[in-house]
């Protein structure tokens, strides 16, 4: 049997059930033929085991979903159903299992982490229109964190409902639909996102921008309507359709569609064709396995011929080349937005930000740009809209081959009919503070002619910390060319004093540190702590100092060390007193001497020897003032001076 799949577009997104997972165990989608009476239809489905869980009206066609026992089997029932002659169409109501990979926020980094603002042109377009908050997106996904910080603006509200009261106020099936609708299983009026990928989406779509606060969308505040059928573990075919129905008949002037599903299925078709009888553009996900297209089908990306009011996208990256994952077409595909490494709202609490990959990230890229344009065009059709998007892309030669168009969202075109000029600026290595900003950091560039101003400008020293710089880029001829702003962080680092100690000149041993050795400086307040300190009498010989220096500005310094050698020399050796021979005499000799002048050093020995020529035995030493009487003997002796330690 020819097995399918349904699939949530971001990369590495799914984990596939096999066998029976692929499909609602226990559910299949029927359309009666016309003719086939409400009343035959149930007798069948009595027969069969069967009954109708809903009625689920795909365009204006009445589709059943028929639920019996988990246990029976699915295909066995669609052949029952499409051998009884009754429908006109039968399937299996199948399954996906997301998985998300997240990350963390900023917005103003274009370089970082806001790239594709200034890649598309969304600060050109800002310029002109920054809301829409007239236009209803309906987002057909996981649903929404509705209490974020940065989505509060852009919530679709059904002020036809009366919030917390248990009553279908509204009378259109669903009780409490305040912010959209939960058709991913149990019904129900509350779309409150527990995957994340419907929350990240609705962030490119509309997060609150000048706030302060995590991102901006490429519309600032909006009305997302979110019409949840993705669950972390189960989505349908049947539940996609519901959306759409919920969205259409509910105000929604666009569609964002961020999956695919790889089988044609009728159902999907009817809500489609009916949606472009409406006039309501859908924007839809090209997929992500590296495919053509024309080759691999996916729906309702290959759709976009035979309904002319999808349109369909592929993943590009900051080099505007399409990402390895994108699927592709130069028939099915219309046009590239960026998808690479988006930061955006995510789940897990009111202010967390994550980046994704996928096209279910350039979808609402394109969806939000025709957002403004509907705000600035009132009357524009479907139609109209879909020209001149396509018609503003931003050609390029990395994806001529890719798409129809050749070319990635351009919005800044798309709403001023001026080309939005490239920037590149890649983020400046970190300085230290009290560097003043200079070209080394003021060096963004572009292919077209025209100049460049920086805020802050040339010559300004910033503080310790991170700063957003921003590059305006006002073109030679701006009547073909829009002015376009770039920003980068610049990383500020606290600085290292600059130390100095000279080398030091030699001292003779016994002379005291003083600041005549301990002499270095810094460029900065500060105290020194020397080791060893002053005062200290270094041995004979090459001996090394350190110096630790704390800053007394340490927010903006760093504390510093150095290291110097000092050699100390060996002090002149005094010379010895006369020698003093008794031979003969039997009178007492007495000897004294005075400190040892040169820090003990030296030291005095006092020898006798029988001969005059020795040997010489030492029977007094010293450094200090010493007296000793000697004899009356009959030996010669001796007093001499030698370095300590070699006596």
């Amino acid at each position: 049997m020819k097995s399918y799949f349904f699939s949530f577009i971001i990369i590495c997104s799914l984990i596939i059930s096999a066998s029976a997972g692929e499909w609602y165990p226990g559910r299949i989608l029927v359309k009666p033929k016309n003719g086939t009476s409400l009343a035959q239809s149930e007798a069948f489905h009595k027969t069969c085991g069967t009954k109708i869980k809903t009625i689920l009206m795909a365009g204006d066609y009445p589709w059943q979903v028929i639920e019996f026992s988990p246990l029976d089997s699915v295909p066995e029932k669609v052949q029952q159903y499409i051998k009884s002659g009754l429908f006109e169409h039968a399937c299996p109501d199948y399954l996906v299992e997301p998985a998300v990979l997240p990350n963390d926020p900023y917005t103003q980094d274009s370089d970082n982490y806001s790239y594709h603002i200034p890649l598309i042109g969304a600060t050109v377009a800002w310029d002109h229109v920054r809301e829409a908050p007239n236009i209803v997106i309906g987002m057909v996904d996981s649903g929404i964190l509705y209490t974020h910080e940065d989505l509060q603006n852009s919530l679709w509200v059904n002020t036809k409902e009366i919030p917390g009261n248990g009553i279908d106020d509204d009378k259109n099936g669903y009780i409490d639909d305040i912010y959209g609708v939960d058709v991913s299983g149990v019904i129900s009026g509350d779309p409150l996102d527990t995957v994340g990928h419907g929350t990240h989406i609705a962030g490119i779509l509309g997060g609150t921008g000048n706030n302060s606060k995590g991102i901006a969308g490429i519309t600032w505040n909006t009305k997302i309507m979110a019409c949840k059928f993705m669950t972390k573990t189960t989505g349908s075919i049947s539940g996609a359709v519901a959306g759409m129905v919920y969205a259409r008949k509910n105000g929604a002037h666009i569609l964002n569609l961020s999956w695919t599903v790889s089988t044609d299925e009728k159902i999907l078709q009817e809500e489609l064709k009916t949606l472009q009888s409406k006039g309501i553009l859908v924007v839809c996900a090209a997929g992500n396995h590296s495919s053509d297209l024309s080759k691999n089908a996916q729906y309702p990306a290959c759709y976009s011929t035979k309904y002319q009011n999808i349109i369909c996208v592929g993943n590009s990256n900051s080099s505007d080349t399409k990402y390895n994952s994108s699927n592709y077409s130069p028939i099915y595909v219309q046009l590239f937005a960026p998808g690479t490494s988006i930061y955006s709202t995510y789940i897990g609490s009111n202010s967390k930000y994550s980046s994704l990959n996928g096209t279910s990230m350039s979808t609402p890229m394109v969806t939000a740009a025709i957002a403004l344009y509907m705000r600035l065009h009132p009357s524009a059709n479907w139609k109209d809209i879909k020209s001149a998007l396509l018609n503003s892309v931003a050609k390029k030669e990395s994806l001529a081959n890719y798409c129809s168009t050749g070319g990635r969202l351009d919005v800044g075109k798309f709403i001023t009919g001026k080309t939005t000029p490239s920037i590149t600026w890649k983020t400046p290595t970190p300085i230290a503070f009290g560097t003043p900003l200079s070209s080394a950091q003021l060096n963004a560039t572009s292919k077209i002619n025209g100049n460049f101003t920086y805020n802050p400008s040339t010559g300004t020293v910033l503080d310790v910390g991170k700063h957003i710089i921003t590059a305006t880029f006002i073109p030679s001829d701006v009547s073909s060319y829009s002015v376009n702003e770039f920003g980068v962080t610049m990383q500020v680092n606290k600085a290292h004093p600059a130390l100095v100690w000279n080398d030091l000149a030699p001292i003779i041993y016994g002379t005291p540190l003083s600041s005549a050795q301990l002499n270095a400086t810094a460029n900065v307040s500060g105290t020194f702590d020397y080791t060893p300190g002053e005062g200290t009498i270094l041995p004979v010989g090459t001996n090394f100092l350190s110096v630790k220096f704390t800053p007394t500005d340490a927010n903006h310094y760093f504390p510093g060390n150095l290291t110097n050698s000092l050699v100390v020399l060996e002090p002149p050796q005094p010379s010895s007193p006369a020698l003093v021979i008794n031979s003969k005499s039997k009178t007492s000799i007495t000897f004294s001497w005075q400190q040892e002048s040169l820090g003990g050093y030296y030291v005095y020995l006092l020898q006798q020897s029988p001969f005059a020529e020795g040997p010489w035995t030492t029977i007094e030493s010293a450094t200090s003032p010493y007296t000793v009487t000697i004899g009356p003997d009959d030996l010669f002796f001796r007093l001499v001076v030698v370095p300590k330690g070699s006596e």
